[in-house]
């Protein structure tokens, strides 16, 4: 992909069409990985968390604002293990081994406010302890998402705190800007939140879905297309029942670019927000306020599901891999670039089996069963990882070792 600000980590500032061995320290054995929209994170399987790309407002962490094409160390504190980091813009957060959280970068723009939790205006550039109203390092986080804006997280008692600029997304009824987390009001207090999604787009765009431990979906945020499923299109401040099927429960939901979809304990699979070039998959071009079902074929029962910028992705409990929605990129891979209402297979190699999707903003990648990768839709910037900036309209295999 792109790599003008030293993002692929490979010792250049070249782009690449084709995946590159990242330059770490030798026999580096990786765990988990972010990306910014121009840094990169990795944490090692030792615990050890690296950066680099990118330099802006600190968000690589090392004290410095400069750009580093090869993996340098987070200056967090001595002797601390990591287990978790997200970026968005140029901001990111992480969380360590024992439960802490910590931020550094700054928001994207001046107009927003240091979405970590420090009483600050200018950037940081080392990893900050973040805080919340109550308590200092006494809370211990499970779970963080940054957005461009404002950040998420849940702490290991399934309450979930937000902090950032001004957007509904804060849940406390007025959307003003919070530079301390502070705990969103509003889902059952009984039960644990367990899953979180928010779009990392635009903040017009800006909302946010989860699931509580009940199988209850709730939505806040802004509505302008009715994505947070509760009949009206009128902004919602506080987190607020999805207004889907009486005595449903839910176990998955996504959040695409101002439409949403979940998948119910039954395996049934139902969308709902902006409707335009069949977003929803219910054979519509039209918009909704509260979740319909996606036709999928007859019988489907769904396993997992992924919204982008406009194309979704479902995988069936069988292991098929359905896409709909925005397609004028081949991002469908559906060997067209003609837009679908209405769930189609993906055109890969026949009898595969999928295990896991992601839709991205014009493209998407998958894995199969046996571990194979691959891509299709627009890759003009190198995005599908096969030796080319073509863009293509039915997968192919990612060009890595």
């Amino acid at each position: 992909g792109l790599g003008t600000s030293g993002q692929l980590g490979d010792l250049t500032i070249v782009s690449k069409s084709s995946p590159v061995l990242v330059s770490g320290p030798a026999s580096t054995s990786w765990a988990t990985v972010a990306a910014s929209f121009s840094s990169s994170f990795g944490i090692t399987t030792t615990g050890v968390l690296y950066s680099w790309g990118s330099g802006s407002f600190g968000i690589i962490g090392d004290g410095t604002t400069t750009g580093k094409s090869s993996p340098i160390l987070v200056a967090g504190p001595a002797g601390t293990s990591w287990s978790l980091v997200t970026a968005s813009g140029n901001n990111a957060e992480a969380i360590t081994t024992s439960g802490l959280v910590y931020g550094w970068g700054y928001p994207n723009g001046t107009a927003y406010c240091l979405p970590f939790g420090v009483s600050t205006t200018t950037s940081i550039t080392r990893p900050t302890l973040i805080t919340t109203q109550a308590s200092a390092a006494s809370v211990s986080w499970s779970a963080v998402s940054a957005s461009i804006s404002y950040t998420l997280a849940l702490n290991n008692a399934g309450q979930l705190f937000a902090w950032g600029a001004t957007s509904p997304v804060l849940g406390d009824n007025f959307g003003i800007t919070r530079g301390i987390p502070s705990e969103i009001a509003g889902i059952e207090t009984s039960h644990r939140v367990i899953s979180i999604a928010s779009p990392t787009t635009n903040p017009v765009d800006a909302y946010a879905v989860a699931i509580s431990s009940t199988g209850r979906l709730y939505g806040w945020g802004n509505n302008l297309n009715g994505q947070l499923g509760v009949l009206s299109t009128a902004t919602v401040y506080t987190p607020t029942l999805v207004s889907g099927p009486t005595n449903t429960s839910w176990t998955t939901v996504s959040a695409g670019v101002q439409y949403a979809l979940a998948i119910t304990t039954t395996g049934q699979l139902y969308a709902w927000g902006l409707g335009t070039a069949g977003r929803l998959g219910d054979l519509t071009l039209v918009s909704k306020s509260s979740p319909v079902l996606v036709s999928g074929p007859a019988g489907t029962s769904w396993s997992s599901v992924s919204g982008g910028g406009g194309q979704s992705l479902g995988i069936t409990t069988t292991g098929q891999l359905y896409t709909w929605g925005v397609g004028t990129s081949g991002q469908l891979g559906d060997l067209t670039i003609v837009s679908k209402s209405s769930p189609v297979l993906v055109s890969g190699p026949a009898s595969t089996s999928w295990a896991t999707a992601a839709a991205g903003g014009t493209h998407a990648v998958a894995i199969t069963t046996t571990g194979q990768l691959y891509a299709w839709g627009l890759g003009t910037s190198g995005q599908l990882g096969d030796l080319t900036i073509v863009s293509k309209s039915s997968p192919v295999l990612v060009s890595g070792p």
